[in-house]
């Protein structure tokens, strides 16, 4: 890489949590070299505490610049803006003032990015790790494998990094695409995010253009969610586990020996498992119980559904998809053929038995509240 990737702090009115990102990423572990640090912050007519803030930090690892704005953008269109950094410094490292980054979050960024320079199928690095499935509600656990990272097709925007090729090949889509067509390959939860989102187009380029995140098992940033545009009140279950320490060095895979997920968190892999069973026919995989609409006639899922029922397989191992990798017996997941009708199995609330202990409070509400409406679901496609 001929830059070093610049870092891209993304500020409004909040000084407290622009100084606790700030903090982090002074106390971050570098390579040599000159590297840009940019605080651009939005218009609001109370943020001077903000814009002293950041002219106050003291940049010692290259130049510093603090860019303000006249007049309100709004999230979106600055994320956007921030972007095109990444075209001005060959690379950059967007992080919004709720985040807060691990010590090892430049030189592992900067390693993911020069070993997938070359590989069509990187839409980005990642910084974030999900620790929830695609709804919030259940714990995801991404399936062990002998590198430090794996591939998933949803964006991530609580910390993530492009190139210039990266971030221009988005934008050409976008340009292309500027009120992208509401497709099943992106879960339902993004289409009902407001237009002007930035996140909700890029989600659909990466369902089109079948690209993935650079995503490690232990997350260079966390994420406070704290009020602001898009949640009025503090959440604590955007946390991820953090990254403590600097390796000496990264294992990243190949891209096609890497573990890969779907825009909803689902395996990609799984396939080879249930050809027995299909005949070879592709499967949609529902295992959280998100992606319940498609093309497929076959689907392996959690949901109690009325279809006739080709294989049943246990919820004993962690993370799910290891059960039909390792053929565990049961009626816990469903591998249903649409084509056929069939009696609806008994629901043993299997995620829930699994899931239903690390719920509390607004949580356990929300879940309940996901159950209802898939019973809901439920029953209508029955009467259908």
């Amino acid at each position: 890489m001929n830059q070093m990737p610049a870092i891209v702090a993304i500020g409004y009115n909040r000084k407290d949590s622009l100084e606790r990102l700030l903090n982090s990423i002074l106390d971050a572990d570098y390579p040599d070299g000159e590297i840009p640090l940019i605080i651009s912050i939005d218009h609001h007519p109370d943020n001077q505490p903000v814009i002293d803030l950041a002219n106050s930090v003291r940049w010692a690892h290259g130049p510093k610049i603090v860019k303000t704005h006249d007049q309100r953008m709004g999230l979106d269109p600055h994320v956007l803006e921030c972007g095109d950094y990444c075209s001005t410094y060959g690379c950059a490292i967007l992080l919004e003032d709720d985040l807060l980054v691990a010590r090892d979050f430049y030189r592992y960024t900067l390693a993911a990015q020069e070993f997938y320079a070359d590989c069509p199928q990187i839409a980005g690095v990642a910084l974030y790790s999900y620790a929830k499935d695609t709804k919030g509600i259940f714990p995801f656990t991404p399936q062990a494998s002998p590198w430090d990272t794996y591939f998933i097709g949803t964006k991530v925007s609580w910390g993530q990094s492009w190139t210039a090729t990266q971030w221009e090949a988005f934008l050409t889509w976008y340009h292309a695409h500027p009120v992208p067509e509401e497709t099943d390959a992106v879960p339902d939860s993004v289409w009902q995010w407001p237009r002007e989102c930035w996140d909700r187009a890029y989600c659909a380029y990466m369902a089109d253009t079948r690209k993935y995140f650079v995503c490690g098992y232990f997350s260079r940033s966390t994420c406070f969610n704290e009020a602001g545009q898009h949640f009025n009140n503090r959440e604590i279950w955007f946390q991820s586990r953090l990254m403590q320490g600097v390796p000496e060095a990264y294992r990243f895979p190949p891209f096609e020996q890497g573990v890969k997920y779907d825009s909803y968190l689902e395996s990609t892999e799984l396939q080879p498992y249930l050809d027995a069973y299909t005949g070879g026919k592709p499967v949609r995989v529902a295992i959280y119980g998100g992606h319940l609409q498609g093309e497929e006639t076959y689907l392996l899922t959690t949901q109690a559904l009325p279809y006739a029922i080709v294989a049943d397989f246990g919820y004993e191992m962690t993370p799910p998809e290891q059960n039909i990798i390792y053929g565990i017996s049961g009626n816990d997941i469903h591998l249903y053929d649409l084509s056929r009708p069939g009696p609806v199995p008994a629901n043993r609330f299997v995620l829930e038995q699994h899931e239903l202990c690390t719920l509390r409070g607004r949580h356990l509400l929300k879940f309940c509240g996901f159950k209802f409406l898939n019973k809901l679901r439920g029953k209508l496609s029955a009467k259908k």
